[in-house]
């Protein structure tokens, strides 16, 4: 599995820390018939370059993929870095991990937690928020804007099971996005706790983009589907499922070093040009 990782391992440094998205997808073509779940696989990604530094799987049948990250943090010390995780990991355990190791959060906040985000929505309808930034794209037939707010929650009193936690800001989101063509509409609202304590617009400024770039994990999970076709094959041995999967993430951490967007395009050079992928190889000293 330690070949999917560039260079062989990976050097964390606490005092310079990175944003890492952490988050689970489930292998489809594992799922056996008259399944509902099958294998899963589980990666760090870093926000910058989508780098895959470090995977685990676990079965979907009877295991779950709280504890199968809480491992990957361990196992690649991000659990000291900056790490964007989905709402199924706001648990206190998952969080004191990552604060006792020295590390910042920023996690969702959903429905899974009824009491929490009922507070949060509260707080953030009866206190005035400190800093903001409205983004706007258009593109591909759509209209979108993201209106960010962040608040500060140090003097906010929390249950005492997430002491440990150490929340410091809400990161507040409205988005609403507009289809041209069809002139519809969709409008959400959605809300993140940081261990991150936003003392000045550059570091609000920071978890708003951590909030975007969080999704970075998603377009990785997009090209193993789309490009390389991870759903579709099928596989009922799940020694196989997990070695085809650490084959994708190899492909996919060695097409991110061509700093190429049509992946695509590279892969059909490469089948109709094998010799060059060849020499590419041994020029980025992976042969």
């Amino acid at each position: 599995m330690r070949l999917t990782m560039k260079d062989y391992s990976l050097s964390m440094n606490s005092k310079v820390q990175s944003w890492f998205a952490a988050d689970g997808k489930e292998l489809r073509g594992s799922i056996k018939k008259g399944s509902k779940r099958g294998q899963a696989i589980v990666q760090v990604v870093r926000h910058s370059d989508r780098e895959v530094v470090g995977q685990n799987f676990y079965d979907g049948k009877k295991e779950s993929e709280v504890p199968a990250v809480k491992e990957l943090l361990e196992q690649t010390k991000t659990k000291t870095q900056k790490v964007t995780l989905d709402a199924l990991h706001l648990k206190p355990e998952t969080l004191k991990l990552i604060s006792k190791g020295g590390g910042k959060f920023l996690v969702g906040l959903k429905e899974n937690q009824p009491l929490l985000i009922k507070q949060m929505e509260d707080y953030s309808y009866y206190k005035p928020s400190v800093y903001n930034r409205l983004d706007e794209d258009r593109g591909h037939g759509r209209e979108e804007e993201r209106f960010y707010l962040s608040y500060d929650l140090e003097n906010e009193e929390f249950d005492k099971r997430w002491d440990e936690a150490n929340f410091q800001t809400m990161i507040k989101v409205l988005r609403k996005q507009r289809v041209t063509k069809k002139n519809e509409s969709m409008y959400e609202e959605s809300y993140y706790l940081s261990n991150i304590s936003t003392k000045n617009i550059q570091v609000a400024e920071e978890l708003f983009d951590a909030v975007r770039n969080h999704w970075q994990v998603e377009v990785n999970n997009y090209i193993r589907d789309i490009v390389l076709k991870e759903d579709k094959l099928c596989m009922s041995n799940p020694f196989s499922t997990k070695t085809a999967a650490c084959c994708r993430t190899l492909v996919l951490n060695l097409l991110e070093q061509r700093e190429k967007k049509n992946r695509c395009e590279q892969l059909d050079f490469f089948a109709d040009n094998f010799t060059a992928c060849l020499e590419w190889l041994r020029s980025i000293g992976f042969l």
